[in-house]
């Protein structure tokens, strides 16, 4: 993140054909470049005074700074590429869980070798899904 990059959002300019997105960065871009300006001139104050002893008032403008710079990187970043929710996370962990309970399960049955998974067998790999399904419906919903 450059400087001449949050002049330009702020002043108008759009990310690469996405004038929705622009135009949402636009008011973070101009609140980091303020709260940059900002703290740009405390610690020039701040270098004629005692260097090695921060202020609480720069100390919390560096924190808002902090702040406001993540915000901003998260909602550029998320403005290019789809960013995955902690929601979208857990979600993908308990289907990989029952994934792996149900091959468990099935080994154990003796309704798939282990030979059958080192070698990811075709038939595995379209009976898999399958099976899942089949075992979550008959323990959530039969019991």
């Amino acid at each position: 993140m450059t400087y001449f990059f949050l002049q330009c959002l702020a002043a108008g300019s759009t990310i690469m054909q996405r004038e929705i997105e622009s135009a949402a960065l636009r008011p973070l871009a101009r609140a980091l470049i303020g709260s940059l300006d900002s703290l740009r001139n405390m610690l020039k104050d701040q270098c004629l005074k005692n260097i090695n002893n921060y202020s609480d008032k720069v100390k919390s403008a560096l924190k808002h700074f902090d702040v406001i710079s993540s915000e901003f990187e998260l909602s550029y970043v998320s403005a290019m590429v789809p960013v995955k929710t902690a929601l979208d996370y857990d979600t993908q962990q308990d289907v990989i869980i029952l994934f792996c309970e149900t091959v468990d399960r099935a080994v154990k049955e003796k309704l798939l070798t282990q030979e059958m998974i080192d070698d990811y067998d075709a038939a595995l790999m379209f009976t898999l899904p399958r099976l899942v399904i089949v075992w979550y419906v008959s323990i959530f919903y039969i019991y």
